[in-house]
């Protein structure tokens, strides 16, 4: 079943969803839906997050544009010599395969010895033998050295069918999501239940890669549906014929969970986004507060 959006400033093909173009909604504002956001006229979630990419930090931030300025990881770092930085929101939806949603035009299946281009790494499945679903050399789900925390997800209930979607990220990516999902009254007033839950090398209920139907952000995002069983994404074929969505999947929730997510996922933005020292921030405000009584006297 195709999703029909309505405006295209850019766009990125998916089987379900059409045009994924990024556009803000009537009555929405950040992260809004149809139904308009909550009382208070506040954007939700926090304003940024620190995110340790080997020995740099950066500041995250939700619907900033992204570009954070492209670099090479250190030496000494974790995937040293590897491309990262860049990736604007305009860039951050893939399509259902994993591999995809990388800015520079490569949506070959897989993640293997790929860059950062949102400087978060690929989420990896366990217990899944297929090569090109191999993601092994980024940990498991509970490394704690992965950008954003270990792997966590997000189950959403559908109130009116029996549809349970799940986002998975890493912690600091599911936290703010599912705050703004919850912000979101089109996304909120069809939810039954929902919970976060941060994943352990024993975790049971893990989502599968079958029940993948959209990754974002150089797949280092992934929504996905519990009754949906795509063994297509078991081949890796770039253009196999993929399951269709079942029937009685809520669409209306999914398109809302789809936008609030592509909208809302965190990202380093251009310049300056490096984290600042408490100790240099003190030092500039010294600074200015100099220049400014000189300007006095």
């Amino acid at each position: 079943m195709l999703i029909t959006f309505v405006s295209k400033p850019s766009s990125r093909k998916n089987a379900f969803f059409g045009d994924l173009s990024l556009y803000r909604r009537k009555g929405g504002g950040k992260g809004g839906g149809g139904g308009g956001r909550s009382s208070g006229g506040t954007t939700p979630g926090r304003g940024s997050t620190t995110v340790s990419s080997g020995t740099t930090k950066f500041k995250a931030t939700p619907y900033g544009s992204g570009g954070g300025h492209p670099s090479t990881v250190p030496p000494g770092s974790l995937f040293a010599g590897r491309k990262q930085g860049g990736g604007k929101r305009d860039q951050v939806y893939g399509t259902i395969t994993y591999g995809s949603g990388y800015p520079d035009g490569d949506q070959s299946p897989g993640v293997k010895g790929k860059g950062f281009p949102f400087y978060f790494w690929p989420v990896v499945w366990t217990n899944v033998f297929v090569p090109y679903l191999d993601g092994s050399e980024y940990g498991t789900f509970a490394n704690t050295a992965r950008p954003g925390g270990p792997l966590a997800t997000a189950l959403f209930h559908s109130r009116y069918t029996s549809s349970v979607f799940r986002i998975t990220s890493d912690n600091e990516t599911v936290f703010t999501v599912f705050q703004s999902i919850h912000w979101d009254t089109t996304c909120s007033s069809r939810l039954s239940f929902s919970d976060r839950l941060v994943f352990n090398d024993t975790a049971s209920q893990l989502p599968q890669p079958a029940q993948a139907i959209q990754y974002y952000r150089a797949s280092s995002v992934v929504l996905t549906l519990d009754d949906y069983n795509n063994s297509a994404a078991m081949i890796g074929y770039p253009h196999v014929l993929h399951a269709p969505i079942p029937a009685t999947a809520d669409m209306i929730l999914l398109d809302c969970l789809n936008r609030t997510t592509g909208e809302s996922l965190i990202l380093v933005n251009a310049a300056p986004g490096r984290f600042a020292s408490p100790e240099f921030s003190l030092v500039m405000s010294l600074m200015i507060a100099i220049y400014l009584l000189r300007s006095l006297v």
